[in-house]
């Protein structure tokens, strides 16, 4: 059990993102001066909060500037500059390259390995609730019924459209409670991990099965880029819902 000053165990990104939250500034604001995602900026701020015990990112951020030697912000005159927050960015679009690049290649690889994806993919990624839509251009191979073909930009709008399903608090991330849900219950379930627990329970198997492979990162959080990022191999490869449409198709033309 970690028993250092709840302070000390926030990370440095954690203390960035609660620094700006302290000026007033939003999520989105955030994001745009770290060169992350809003979303990215609330996970930080969540886990802040479980590390220090506190109910709102306010009160963390004040902790923090209480420790740092600093007060909260206030309203600045004409001649008086807020104080500098010195932040670590990346080129946000250097880092969208690089994720295209990586996602290109494991989708390659799983091409080559001519295998099925799991099982449980199939089952949490199902949607059936709009009409048909139109078949894309043929594929070199058979996709399972019901699926059609589909670029890797509509495959990450359908797995950002199918994330909230998972994140049931609309929290931004996916907690482990919520990861296990990607694990089936019924015969498709992973023998390895033994049976379902029963309703109502934390199914830790699968717990402890999922969020190594989600949670890149490693703090106790599955974000949405986390997931579209590891699903995207799996859903080129067999293909997205006919029956699902593309809610912005202008965005993936082009």
């Amino acid at each position: 059990m970690d028993e250092r000053d709840p302070i000390e165990r926030l990370t440095e990104r954690e203390r960035e993102a609660l620094r700006g939250w302290l000026h007033h500034k939003t999520a989105k604001e955030i994001a745009l001066d770290l060169g992350i995602s809003h979303y990215a900026v609330e996970k930080r701020l969540k886990t802040a909060r479980l590390k220090l015990g506190v109910a709102t990112s306010l009160e963390a951020a004040r902790q923090l500037a209480a420790s740092e030697g600093y007060g909260p912000a206030v309203a600045q005159t004409a001649d008086l500059a807020p104080p500098a927050v010195i932040v670590k960015t990346w080129p946000t679009r250097l880092r969208y390259l690089g994720a295209i690049v990586v996602i290109t290649i494991l989708a390659a690889v799983l091409t080559l390995a001519v295998q099925a994806p799991p099982r449980a993919e199939q089952l949490a990624l199902q949607d059936t609730a709009q009409p048909a839509g139109p078949r894309t251009a043929a594929s070199p191979r058979e996709l399972p019924p019901g699926n059609r073909a589909a670029s890797m930009c509509e495959v990450g709008q359908f797995l950002a459209g199918g994330f909230g399903g998972f994140d049931t608090d609309g929290s931004g991330s996916m907690e482990p409670q919520e990861v296990a849900r990607l694990e089936p219950k019924d015969q498709y379930r992973d023998p390895s991990i033994g049976p379902a627990p029963a309703a109502g329970d934390v199914d830790q198997p699968a717990i402890a099965k999922w969020m190594p492979m989600l949670d890149t990162d490693r703090d106790g959080l599955v974000s949405q880029s986390e997931y579209v990022t590891y699903m995207m191999p799996w859903i080129l490869w067999q293909g997205v819902p006919e029956a699902w449409i593309n809610p912005d198709p202008a965005r993936c033309q082009g």
